[in-house]
């Protein structure tokens, strides 16, 4: 029932135009990818930082159906350059990624070079048994997700991660 309609002005560039009509939400067939009537409302910039392109899509998704900003790095180091540039409340990064910039350099970075995003870190990972990563997740403070996870469950983190006090705000 949608429309595509596509203009095109030589040496101007083109114009393409999406409309898609709004379904009630009984019509539509994946109820976990619509919030819940009762999830207090929350908002916000979130990178998601993942090697995997459909954990990247999956995370993507779940959090755009619930109306929040999402920007997203492939990689350790296009993370850091993402947040040089731009504003986020929330970094939602997978621990082990190729490269130098691994989710613990990643929250390395941000520790030093934007403080206040510290506490607004999760962390997505296969193995959180490791001896490493728990002495990172107690002294960080910050959550984890075991991969494969529940799309209410990753929700439940990022919304709790949403609500912590921004220590920006708080000082004021």
């Amino acid at each position: 029932g949608g429309e595509i309609s596509v203009r095109n002005a030589t040496g101007q560039g083109a114009a393409v135009s999406v409309s898609l009509p709004v379904l009630p939400v009984s019509s539509v067939s994946d109820a976990a990818n619509v919030a819940h009537v009762d999830d207090p409302p929350v908002a916000g910039r979130i990178l998601l930082v993942d090697d995997e392109e459909s954990v990247l899509e999956l995370e993507r998704e779940i959090l755009q159906s619930r109306l929040l900003t999402v920007l997203a790095a492939r990689n350790g180091k296009e993370a850091i350059e993402t947040l040089q540039r731009e504003p986020v409340d929330l970094v939602v990064t997978d621990m082990k990624m190729p490269g130098e910039v691994t989710g613990r350099a990643l929250y390395q970075w941000i520790r030093e070079y934007r403080p206040a995003l510290a506490q607004r870190v999760v962390f997505t990972m296969s193995d959180a048994n490791d001896q490493e990563s728990q002495e990172l997740f107690e002294s960080s403070g910050c959550p984890h997700i075991q991969k494969p996870f529940e799309v209410d469950g990753f929700w439940r983190v990022i919304q709790r991660s949403l609500m912590v006090p921004d220590p920006a705000v708080v000082k004021r």
